[in-house]
């Protein structure tokens, strides 16, 4: 790991009284071995090993480290066993388990842990029991999919990053769209590559990073809709906050949005 370190999520043991650096500017071995996935969150860190154990580190102010505290750690500290994959949101963390079934922790004030409530959880909670393959945490939103191609969504849409053609929030999941083989979440955005390896994406565009041409519509520069950036070839995303990345089929990569 490398960076910023002033909350700890570099899991280094260093505290963040360090100063003036708070943090490394060249990589930093953290864990020796067994570490098969890693997500970072705003100031926290998660990672799963092989043995398919979830640790953190990092900020917990608003317990996105699930484990009954709000303090933070520089070191990783054991989450739950049993997961499969993991994602880290501005203040969310989620995970899915080897049976499918996704779960969330952490800041919930948009609803993006998709339980009903608008309540922060200091401990893991589950939000669906099955089915689940694969999920990305944006700022304030999540996306998940399921195993018929499904792609779900929940949490903060006043920018229409869940592409269902509205601006209002929600605190459980809404369909979005089927025939979805892969996602990304960004700050404001999503952007998702279709079956027919087609790129479409949906909401913020203050930075063009939706790659449709425009800055969006003043003065939210949103786009509430799923709209089709490439026609065809795209293997593979990812989102930055204010940016997006896509892999095509020729081994080329191609970007858009901010570049500041």
């Amino acid at each position: 790991a490398m960076g910023d370190n002033a909350s700890g999520q570099l899991g280094d043991g260093l505290l963040a009284t360090n100063a003036p650096n708070y943090g490394t500017n060249y990589p930093e071995q953290i864990l020796a071995s067994n570490v098969v996935s890693v997500a970072g969150g705003q100031n926290f860190s998660v990672l799963v090993q092989s043995n398919n154990s979830l640790w953190g580190m990092g900020d917990n102010a608003d317990a996105e480290l699930g484990n009954e505290s709000f303090g933070f750690t520089n070191q990783p500290v054991f989450i739950t066993n049993h997961v499969s994959a993991v994602a880290a949101g501005a203040f969310h963390t989620l995970f899915i388990d080897d049976n499918g079934g996704l779960w969330g922790m952490g800041r919930n004030g948009y609803g993006q842990l998709g339980d009903g409530s608008t309540n922060t959880h200091q401990t893991i909670e589950e939000i669906i029991p099955t089915n689940v393959i694969q999920i990305a945490a944006g700022g304030y939103f999540s996306l998940f999919l399921k195993n018929n191609g499904n792609l779900w969504g929940m949490g903060d849409n006043f920018s229409g990053q869940l592409g269902n053609n509205l601006f209002s929030q929600t605190n459980r999941p809404v369909f979005i769209t089927n025939n979805v083989r892969a996602f990304a979440a960004g700050g404001c955005h999503s952007i998702l590559l279709r079956n027919d390896v087609s790129l479409w994406a949906a909401c913020y565009d203050n930075k063009g990073q939706l790659g449709d041409g425009s800055y969006g519509v003043a003065p939210d520069y949103s786009v509430k809709h799923l709209e089709k950036i490439v026609a065809s070839n795209v293997t593979a995303v990812a989102a930055g906050a204010y940016f997006t990345l896509f892999l095509k089929s020729d081994g080329s990569l191609w970007g858009m949005g901010d570049n500041s």
